[in-house]
C-alpha cells in the first residue's frame, strides 16, 4: 500500500516561480486535478444558471402552448379601444364639455349675482 495521495504529493512538490501566477508560484499537476475537482463540485452544487435556464425555457413553451397569443389578441382589442377612444369618444367629450361649460359658467354667475342672495 502506497502513501502517496494527491494531497502528500502536492504538499511534498516544490513550488516554482511562475509568471502566470498572481502569486509567483505554480503548482504540481495534483494539486491541479483537486483544484479542478473542486471547480466541478462548486458548479453543480452552487451554480444553478443552467438548471434555471432550463426550467424557464420550459415555463415559457408550457405558458405560451397552454394560453395560445390570448395575450396577443386582448392587446390588439385594447389597441383597438384606445385608438377608437382618441379618434372619436375623446373629441366628441371635449365637444360636449365646452357646450355645457357655458351653461355653467352662466348658471354660475346667475347664482352669484347680488339679487339672488
Amino acid at each position: 500500500m502506497s502513501n502517496s495521495s494527491p494531497a502528500r504529493a502536492a504538499a511534498a512538490a516544490p513550488l516554482t516561480a511562475s509568471p502566470k501566477r498572481e502569486n509567483g508560484y505554480s503548482v504540481g499537476p495534483a494539486t491541479q486535478l483537486i483544484i479542478k475537482d473542486v471547480g466541478e463540485i462548486h458548479s453543480r452544487l452552487l451554480d444553478h444558471r443552467p438548471i434555471i435556464q432550463g426550467e424557464t425555457r420550459y415555463f415559457v413553451k408550457e405558458f405560451e402552448e397552454k394560453r395560445g397569443h390570448r395575450e396577443m389578441r386582448v392587446l390588439e382589442n385594447v389597441k383597438n379601444s384606445v385608438s377608437e377612444t382618441n379618434g372619436h369618444v375623446l373629441p366628441r367629450c371635449a365637444d360636449v364639455m365646452q357646450d355645457q361649460f357655458g351653461l355653467v359658467l352662466k348658471s354660475c354667475k346667475s347664482f352669484l349675482s347680488p339679487g339672488n342672495t
